[in-house]
């Protein structure tokens, strides 16, 4: 039973990094919407909760500054690509 509940919390953290991470990358892209921006900000109040240390043995503020530095450097290789000529 105990393992149940953990795959279910590190399923809850996987979703709010991949979540911050798209809500990032649409914002550097110039598309974010207001729900973009909520999703940011609910996402970085999630990963400095009580709820995040409970859920994770991670640091939530380490956290969020990889995933910024990942979604950043995807959007970069994005970028690279659609400049390739096929």
């Amino acid at each position: 039973m105990d393992e149940a509940y953990e795959r279910l919390a590190a399923a809850i953290v996987v979703q709010a990094v991949r979540d911050y991470k798209g809500a990032l990358r649409k914002e550097a892209r110039g598309k974010a919407t207001e729900s973009t921006q909520g999703t940011i900000v609910s996402c970085e109040h999630f990963f400095k909760s009580e709820w995040f240390e409970m859920l994770s043995d991670l640091n939530g503020v380490a956290l969020m500054e990889k995933v910024r530095k990942l979604a950043l450097i995807d959007l970069e290789i994005e970028e690279e690509g659609d400049g390739e000529d096929d």
